[in-house]
């Protein structure tokens, strides 16, 4: 599945109709279509898809959609107001693939339109009754700098427990390169790979990921270890009785009692429970503690509240729990970089 800033889909819609035939898509999600109401889908059929659309009314430009295989059923869950409010403009759509649904989202956010909140609000009532939610779309936010607009981006979705796949700059002028276009997604495991291409179209990449319904588990490293929990206890104390333990007593220097010591534990360890090789599948964490566990908890069972209720209330109550929670990550976080330096 892939996204394209079209920069008007009717002033391009014989190169993006060709595009469809020769390339293997089977969904991809368009920001800034420039259609309005009065154009009809009909102009803009592609053979073998089904074409989901929310123009923008009041303003010139913006709108988004999403082309969908025609194999695929599909249906709207949610949608923006047309009305140009300043705020984004977005399209949810569930996409049955087999036995799985899928939520699928494309996203225009306007230059500096600052209020995600109708976006946030409606992304939290429908993403908890998927596994799988891939957010394509063009956020005018540039990821390659620190600002307060990329700051509000990575801070919606990071609140999600979404992940920002890996981009190099999207957006492309004759003075600067910028990465606005981003996928975002769920669980990055089921990402197969994720990459962009020039298209002649836009000025905007096309972004595109290959997404796996099979989990991917995508190994880190190699690492030793040994498995404690076989281990005959019996055998093991009889064992370490047979040790001469004495003559460590006798050795003058502590170093030596040290490593005359260590040599003999491992002996122990190394005839029953040896060495293995084994795969990390994750990085550890150390920033993760107990209490942050208690709050995602929380948290998550607010959101829910929410989408049960759609009460304010239950609302304030999970963005104060999702803030709670970020700040207590970045204590966190911030205390364990500042221990690293310190030693």
């Amino acid at each position: 599945m892939c996204h394209i800033n079209a920069q008007s889909l009717p002033a391009h819609f014989d190169e993006f109709e060709l595009m469809l035939s020769r390339v293997n898509i089977d969904l991809i999600a368009i920001s800034e279509t420039f259609l309005k109401p009065s154009l009809l889908s009909s102009y803009f059929e592609a053979p073998g898809y089904t074409l989901f659309r929310n123009d923008r009314t009041g303003k010139g430009g913006g709108g988004v959609a999403v082309y969908i295989r025609s194999q695929f059923p599909a249906k709207v869950v949610a949608s923006s107001p047309q009305l140009y409010s300043c705020s984004p403009e977005f399209l949810m759509v569930e996409v049955t693939v087999g036995s799985e649904n899928l939520l699928v989202v494309v996203v225009y956010r306007p230059p500096k339109a600052g209020r995600l909140f109708i976006l946030e609000s409606d992304l939290v009532n429908v993403m908890h009754r998927y596994q799988h939610v891939i957010t394509l779309g063009d956020f005018n936010a540039d990821q390659m700098k620190d600002t307060f607009e990329s700051r509000q981006v990575r801070s919606l979705f990071e609140s999600m427990n979404m992940t920002i796949l890996d981009s190099s700059p999207t957006f492309h002028t004759e003075t600067c390169h910028t990465l606005l276009d981003l996928a975002i997604v769920s669980d990055p495991d089921f990402v197969l790979s994720n990459g962009q291409m020039s298209f002649s179209m836009s000025a905007h990449d096309l972004i595109y990921i290959i997404y796996s319904l099979e989990h991917n588990i995508r190994y880190t490293s190699n690492s030793k270890g040994r498995n404690l929990r076989d281990i005959d206890l019996d055998r093991c104390f009889a064992d370490a009785v047979e040790k001469p333990w004495h003559d460590i007593v006798h050795l003058d220097d502590i170093d030596d009692k040290v490593n005359a010591f260590n040599s003999m534990v491992l002996s122990i360890f190394d005839q029953h429970a040896p060495e293995r090789d084994f795969k990390v599948q994750r990085r550890p964490c150390p920033w993760f503690n107990r209490e942050i566990s208690l709050l995602r908890r929380e948290r998550d069972k607010a959101r829910c509240d929410h989408s049960r209720t759609g009460c304010s209330v239950d609302f304030v109550r999970y963005k104060t729990l999702r803030n709670q929670l970020r700040a207590h990550k970045d204590e966190c976080i911030s205390a364990l970089i500042h221990l690293k330096f310190d030693h």
